[in-house]
């Protein structure tokens, strides 16, 4: 049932991590303005570029309470967000993408969600959109980039898809290949358990967050989100689906600086890694369901930024756990080719 009509009194964080996108920053900002609930505050996290964002966030510092923290490279977002949380002095943090633009409900449903459940997470809707004639809109091509357009009902029956114990009846859930997976059952009618959120729109509770940092040797924002979910929920925190906290995803071309056939090679890449990245404190995990999973996604996806993808990761991932097991300090990351960020 939809969120609404409780007396709402938490003071919200807004995690901002930006780089060259003045052009798009502003339409966030503005819609922040224009929020409902006006309880919060905005921290950016910035790293220089002389676009014009320094002077773009002091104009909007006129009527948006915004802090700006200053880092020296782009990437990896989870060092921003890192940052931000450990600045941050909200009861609710929330976590908004740079071309992300919230609904004036936004915040509202956010902090109701809070106000009306015991959660430790909630994850928003992400809907496509498009900028024509400097006016945001809903892209045609999708309703959703969470709620798939056929939703699933049951469990995939492979047994690499098979949920975590525990997550049986979330929505999206995570399996015991570390993937994750959806079945959500309706688009707008509910709030529903999930493992995860999409770091466009997310939010968490200040206490959830106490003793959670991210790593810092995380590539670019793959699956990070998973591990954020599973830690909340190791915790004893669950996390809904609250489909009326919507923000719209300005669709645009990428900006790191990487080809099409590189973002899939590391997006394969760290997917694979995360799951070595878990392994050790999940024991639920299974090695079988992880190399079953990587071979049916090479039979399924037969392409060379895939495959290979697939290969540095499981490959530096099973390096990595008998490293662990004897006792070494080996990091896979440091022993990826420099294909991965250069030629593909």
């Amino acid at each position: 049932m939809p969120l609404g009509g409780s007396t709402l009194s938490k003071y919200g964080s807004v995690i901002i991590a930006t780089y060259k996108r003045a052009h798009l920053i502003k339409y966030a900002l503005d819609a922040l303005r224009k929020q409902v609930y006006q309880n919060f505050e905005v921290l950016v996290i910035l790293c220089p570029s002389n676009d014009g964002t320094e002077r773009l966030l002091s104009e909007y510092q006129k009527y948006l309470s915004i802090r700006v923290l200053l880092r020296k490279k782009p990437l990896p977002v989870t060092d921003a967000w890192n940052l931000g949380m450990a600045n941050s002095r909200g009861d609710i943090i929330a976590f908004l993408d740079d071309d992300a633009v919230p609904e004036p409900q936004w915040m509202e449903q956010h902090i109701q969600t809070y106000n009306q459940l015991d959660v430790g997470g909630v994850a928003g809707d992400v809907i496509p959109a498009v900028l024509f004639n400097n006016t945001v809109i809903p892209s045609k091509s999708s309703s959703s980039e969470i709620v798939p357009k056929k939703p699933k009902l049951e469990i995939d029956p492979k047994p690499w898809n098979s949920p975590l114990p525990g997550l049986e009846e979330y929505s999206i859930y995570l399996t015991k290949s570390g993937h994750l997976h959806d079945r959500l059952v309706t688009t707008k009618k509910s709030v529903q358990k999930v493992i995860s959120a999409v770091g466009a729109n997310m939010s968490f509770s200040g206490k959830a967050l106490k003793t959670f940092h991210f790593p810092s040797d995380w590539m670019p924002a793959y699956a990070c989100e998973a591990l954020l979910g599973w830690h909340l929920w190791r915790n004893g925190h669950s996390m809904i689906f609250n489909p009326d906290a919507r923000v719209l995803h300005i669709e645009h071309g990428s900006t790191l600086g990487r080809s099409e056939g590189r973002q899939k090679a590391l997006l394969y890449t760290e997917y694979q890694l995360f799951f070595y990245r878990l392994y050790n404190y999940e024991r639920s995990l299974s090695v079988i369901c992880k190399l079953l999973s990587a071979a049916a996604i090479a039979v399924s996806l037969p392409e060379i930024s895939v495959l290979r993808g697939l290969f540095y990761g499981n490959l530096r991932g099973l390096i990595w756990l008998f490293s662990n097991k004897v006792g070494g300090s080996y990091n896979p990351l440091r022993r990826l080719p420099s294909s991965l960020y250069e030629k593909l």
